[in-house]
């Protein structure tokens, strides 16, 4: 029961430091993508550390079977290098004993893998989603920066500004240029006349997003000149208030999650369309490449006493990322509708199981050749 408790513990609190590691490292490069979506105007600068944090249960779902199995190889190397594995053996405890423990700890992982594939994580989705959704996006007009020309998507015009406040939201000294006015493009009269222009000066503006139209640029206290250049007849309107709507970016930091990925997964089950069908198994999926990634680190562990112990971190981690490539493409097929389940994404699995058996038997296989051999 020591033992037990020993080797548990050991192996967890190894799994425990490699994810930290690996979570900075995955969490440096989610902040520095945020930090640059803040800069081009796609994400408040208020929203950079909630999206991360939120965000971290889903990074966590693919850091933790990977930190278990290079948690057990080291725990493992470690014991054999200083002879505590010779000890253990010793005791009476079996290969098999050993294994068994460390599945012991490797259901631990992978129950805190399931409670945040399936709910958590989630959860953490829909809220970044509403967050983003209420004020982390902005239309394509919050990439404008103070004292700079900028150009519209889809022919909509020049838009200059004197200040942007920090949130990019509010402006002032705004200048707009349209190459066209809305009254010429619906007006059959203009075709075949010089293209006219619109330039419009106010003295503050702001975007504002409407439920049922999507964004728009507002201008208060301004005044509109439209014509065409080389004439002298320009029409000159002064308001209070004019609005234009304007595009949405293309490249949207709220495409970082999609419906499925915010659906608990009791809201999967019973789906028929393809992608909450793939989304549902790639979840069950995620427990179950923590157990595999466990009984295959065992086998891997171990040692010639002429190697190192960390000699099989990297082909662990090329056989880790393998895993998760074919799982992805297999998720990918089966959300397309070109395969099934068992053939697209359990398969994987299979594959992994049947490889930790030929890798847990190996040695007696060998020693029974080696036997035949010499009887022969």
């Amino acid at each position: 029961m020591i033992i037990a408790r020993y080797l548990s513990t050991k192996i967890l609190f190894s799994t425990l430091a490699v994810s930290i590691v690996l979570s900075l490292v995955v969490m440096s490069g989610r902040l520095a993508r945020y930090i640059s979506a803040a800069a081009d105007g796609q994400l408040a600068l208020s929203l950079i550390f909630p999206v991360v944090f939120f965000r971290m249960p889903q990074l966590l779902e693919i850091i933790l079977p990977v930190s278990l199995l290079l948690g057990i190889l080291m725990s493992i190397g470690e014991l054999n290098d200083s002879n505590e594995m010779t000890v253990i053996k010793a005791t009476g405890m079996s290969e098999g004993r050993i294994m068994a423990i460390g599945m012991g700890a490797a259901l631990f992982v992978a129950f805190v893998v399931a409670l945040f594939s399936f709910y958590v994580s989630p959860k953490g989705n829909a809220y970044v989603g509403q967050l983003v959704n209420a004020q982390g996006m902005k239309s394509e007009l919050s990439q404008l920066s103070p004292n700079t020309f900028y150009e519209l998507e889809n022919n909509g015009g020049t838009v200059y500004a004197g200040m942007v406040d920090t949130e990019r939201r509010g402006m002032s000294d705004v200048f707009v240029f349209r190459p066209e006015p809305i009254s010429s493009r619906f007006d059959s009269s203009t075709s075949g006349q010089s293209p006219r222009q619109t330039i419009i000066y106010a003295s503050h503006g702001y975007q504002e997003y409407r439920d049922e139209g999507g964004f728009y640029f507002v201008l208060e206290d301004g005044v509109q000149f439209e014509g065409v250049p080389g004439q002298q007849n320009f029409l000159v309107t002064e308001f209070e208030r004019y609005s234009q709507r304007i595009e949405e970016p293309d490249d949207q930091v709220n495409a970082l999650t999609t419906e499925q990925e915010s659906r608990v997964i009791t809201d999967l089950f019973g789906q028929s369309d393809p992608e909450s069908v793939a989304e549902l198994h790639w979840r069950l999926s995620l427990p179950v490449s923590v157990l595999l990634m466990a009984a295959i680190a065992f086998p891997l562990s171990r040692s010639n006493p002429r190697q190192s112990r960390y000699y099989l971190l990297i082909p662990s981690l090329i056989m880790f990322l393998l895993y998760m490539v074919a799982l992805n493409t297999g998720k990918e097929s089966l959300a397309s509708g070109e395969g099934t389940a068992l053939a697209s994404i359990w398969s994987v699995h299979i594959s992994v199981f049947l490889l930790t058996l030929i890798l847990f038997f190996w040695p007696a296989i060998m020693d029974r050749f080696r036997h035949s051999g010499t009887r022969g």
